[in-house]
C-alpha cells in the first residue's frame, strides 16, 4: 500500500506494524488515542491558562456610607498562584475609604474575612481534583490499551494455523 498516495486524513488513521507496513488504525485504538490526547491537552491548558496565573479575591468590607445610596462594597485583592506556599504575599492590603463622622457613628470599613485564603484553598482543591481525574482517565486508558493488547495476543494464539 502506497501510504503517501492517500490523503492526510487517511494517513493520520494509519499505523505501522513491526515490518514497516502500513495498517489501518482500529476505531477503538483511535478513540483511545483521541481520549488521551484530549485529556492531555486539557490538562496542559489548565496549567498554562489558570494554575500558573495569580488569583484574585473580591473581599466584602461592609457598607460604604460615602456612596449615595449607601451599599455593601467589596475590595479586589491580588493573591498568589495555586502553586504558591502562601495565599498572598506580605504586601499591604488595599486602603479602605474613611467613613463620614455621623451620629450615631457609622461602622468603619473592614475586611469581613482573611483575604485570599478561601480563594487559594478552593483553587488548590479544584487543581487536586483535576489532577486526580486526569490521572484516573490516563490510568484507565493505559489499562484498556493493555487489556486490548492481551486480548489480541490471546486471539492470535488461539487462531488455527
Amino acid at each position: 500500500m502506497n501510504v503517501w498516495a492517500c490523503s492526510a486524513e487517511r494517513r493520520a488513521m494509519l499505523l505501522f506494524d513491526d515490518r514497516g507496513y502500513a495498517v489501518r488504525m482500529s476505531s477503538g485504538r483511535r478513540t483511545l488515542l483521541l481520549l488521551v490526547s484530549g485529556i492531555t491537552i486539557w490538562y496542559v491548558a489548565t496549567l498554562a491558562f489558570w494554575a500558573v496565573r495569580p488569583l484574585s479575591d473580591s473581599v466584602p468590607v461592609g457598607v460604604d456610607y460615602t456612596l449615595v445610596p449607601a451599599r455593601q462594597v467589596s475590595v479586589e485583592v491580588d493573591c498568589n498562584t495555586v502553586f504558591s506556599g502562601t495565599a498572598r504575599d506580605s504586601s499591604p492590603l488595599p486602603a479602605l475609604h474613611v467613613q463620614p463622622v455621623t451620629k450615631p457613628p457609622t461602622p468603619a470599613l473592614e475586611f469581613q474575612r482573611t483575604p485570599c485564603r478561601l480563594v487559594h484553598d478552593q483553587a488548590r482543591t479544584v487543581f487536586y481534583l483535576d489532577t486526580f481525574i486526569v490521572a484516573l482517565v490516563l490510568l484507565g486508558a493505559a489499562w484498556l490499551w493493555g487489556w486490548r493488547q492481551r486480548l489480541a495476543t490471546r486471539a492470535s494464539h488461539m487462531a488455527p494455523a
